[in-house]
């Protein structure tokens, strides 16, 4: 991780103190989401595909996590474009319960 990010932080701070509130304000517009950055579902499903133990499946994420999680499986979720930035998590979750001793070792494997 890195602070690349601040750099924009920076020039939008600047241009606030140059130009003032009333003006910043006026030049607004909404933001419908933070997905900018690329989109690797492809990729991660033909990087998984090679992998037996792993699939991809059609339930609803909600009931296929609280499923797996309920039989002490892991599971993880992968939607679309990723938020963009260098500490962007990127629409992707790793879902495991915590309260068994071998998901660690799941995990790392």
């Amino acid at each position: 991780m890195g602070d690349e990010g601040m750099t924009a932080g920076d020039a939008l701070c600047y241009l606030l103190q140059r130009d003032g509130l009333t003006h910043w304000l006026s030049q607004r517009r909404r933001l419908h989401d933070v997905y900018f950055g690329r989109d690797y579902t492809n990729l991660i499903d033909k990087s998984m595909a090679a992998l037996a133990e792993i699939r991809r499946t059609t339930e609803s994420p909600v009931a296929g996590a609280a499923r797996r999680l309920n039989a002490g499986q892991l599971g993880a979720i992968y939607v679309g474009r990723m938020e963009y930035g260098p500490r962007a998590l990127g629409a992707r979750s790793i879902l495991a319960n915590p309260s068994r001793r071998e998901t660690h070792d799941l995990l790392n494997k």
